[in-house]
């Protein structure tokens, strides 16, 4: 060992010379294209890596972090010179308004982005404009550039997969917005946006079309085979569980493949069909259980709750939309929130047509796990709009409420991303056996003010403080504190 750490701080010294230009003062040769430079006979290539919780982990997970680390220095080869290199530096003020800041657009929300800017330039004087670059630098004696790169390749996918143990990383995309919003509790921040706030009650004069299909719709999958689903939940919501049988399913799917067939045929361009369509070839069937689904789907198509039963006439090509389901009793709940999810499941399809992400952001999410379809049909969502390239986030503060359904439960197991705020007693316990979160970090959800709590981000998890003056027009927009508005 004493041998070998000789030889490489040997390799490190080079015969030294005055400069006799500023050109030989900086002790690099070439760099090419792909990062790698020639230096003193060597080829070097740096790797950038992020931060991760140590010091708030538990006892095992600091185990496996510090065995993680191990692996990573154990990865790196022993006839080469590593250097880990952390630099402190003050953030340019130019990099910070590029990177944080929001650009003036005299778009009439100039007065939002100012108190935004304001706020956040607040923040950062407080930590005094300092950020922190990690770096893992090898260099290695090679003969040529080609046998560098061949070191560096293997090099490069040891430290991806050891850093990636460490979830030493995070991506962020840029988004369209989509909101379901169940107790009116964002239409004015929506509006103030430019948004669109579209309300389903059977009051509305906004309706959307469950059977509407849009380009991309399905990314692969049968589309018509996916509606001829939803049209199955749709009818045992209103028949009762268990009351949809075999004939009745192949009465759906038969009629929901009819009223779609000039429109597949014409390769989209003919009319799209609504409910109405759908029910009137139902009635046409000659079978009795034809007759009880007819009269199962009377209500939702031609009785009092028909706002599904109409073309589209909703701005739901705005780049911030809400659905506002205030209103919608308990009868039709389910249905509703199945069918703005089919909605939503169009648009996202629509946006990942045109190459542009998708943020669909459930507050409430408790309701959906209310009703067995609705929680089915989130749960296939949850998964499907991955492919979609589209991020769900959901919101509740009916904890214990969503942990009693085995689906919720699955899918806060497998979130990437979790906000946690202040928690009761009860929920704290559940939530650290079903997350594997600590007691020492549970510590900041219990008794927490409001803005602060913890943050999990793949197998990471940091504290967070996110306090906001309450005195801007900006937080009268988002509080739903009452007397704050």
């Amino acid at each position: 060992m004493i041998k070998t750490l000789a030889a490489a701080n040997r390799s490190e010294r080079t015969r030294f010379f005055i400069p006799r230009s500023v050109q030989q003062s900086i002790p690099v040769q070439r760099i090419f294209r792909d990062g790698i430079w020639q230096s003193n006979g060597k080829f070097t290539q740096t790797w950038r890596f992020a931060d991760i919780n140590y010091t708030l982990a538990s006892h095992e997970d600091q185990e496996d972090m510090f065995r993680s680390y191990c692996a990573v220095l154990n990865s790196l080869p022993t006839d080469a010179t590593t250097k880990i290199t952390i630099n402190n530096r003050r953030l340019n003020g130019t990099d910070f308004q590029k990177s944080v800041l929001m650009r003036e657009k005299g778009d009439g929300l100039d007065v939002y982005r100012q108190e935004y800017n304001a706020v956040m330039s607040e923040k950062s004087a407080a930590s005094n404009n300092l950020v922190q670059d990690k770096y893992i630098t090898v260099s290695v004696a090679r003969k040529n550039v080609d046998e560098a790169r061949t070191f560096f390749h293997r090099v490069d996918a040891d430290l991806s997969k050891n850093l990636g143990r460490l979830d030493s990383g995070a991506k962020a995309l840029d988004s369209y917005i989509i909101v379901i919003d169940a107790e009116r509790e964002y239409s004015d921040l929506i509006r103030a946006l430019g948004g669109a706030v579209i309300e389903i009650s059977p009051n509305s004069r906004h309706h959307i079309n469950p059977l509407e299909i849009s380009k991309g719709y399905g990314a692969g999958e049968n589309p018509v085979a996916m509606k001829s689903e939803l049209l199955m939940s749709i009818c045992e919501q209103q028949m009762g569980v268990g009351q949809l049988g075999a004939f009745h399913k192949s009465i759906i799917d038969r009629c929901t493949a009819s009223v779609y067939h000039d429109f597949i045929l014409s390769g989209g361009k003919a009319r799209q069909p609504v409910l109405s369509d759908w029910r009137n070839e139902v009635k046409r069937q000659p079978e009795q259980e034809a007759q009880e689904l007819a009269l199962a789907s009377e209500l939702f198509v031609e009785g009092s709750l028909n706002m599904f039963a109409h073309e589209t006439n909703a701005d739901i090509a705005n780049r911030i939309v809400s659905f506002d389901l205030y209103e919608m009793g308990e009868q039709l709940k389910p249905t509703a929130l199945n069918v703005t999810m089919e909605t939503i499941q169009n648009r996202v399809a629509a946006n990942r047509l045109a190459g542009k992400y998708t943020w669909v952001f459930l507050d409430e999410i408790y309701l959906f796990f209310k009703y067995y379809y609705s929680a089915q049909f989130l749960y296939k969502c949850w998964k499907r709009f991955r492919k979609y390239g589209a991020a769900m986030t959901g919101a509740t503060q009916n904890v214990e409420e969503c942990l009693r359904s085995d689906t919720a439960r699955l899918m806060f197991a497998n979130s990437e991303f979790l906000v946690l705020l202040n928690q009761a007693a009860t929920d704290r316990a559940e939530l650290a056996r079903l997350l594997n979160i600590s007691e020492t970090q549970m510590g900041h959800v219990t008794g927490a003010e409001a803005g602060h709590g913890l943050l999990r981000i793949g197998g990471s998890i940091v504290p967070f403080a996110n306090e906001f003056p309450r005195s801007g027009e900006l937080y009268r927009l988002w509080s739903t504190t009452p007397g704050d508005k």
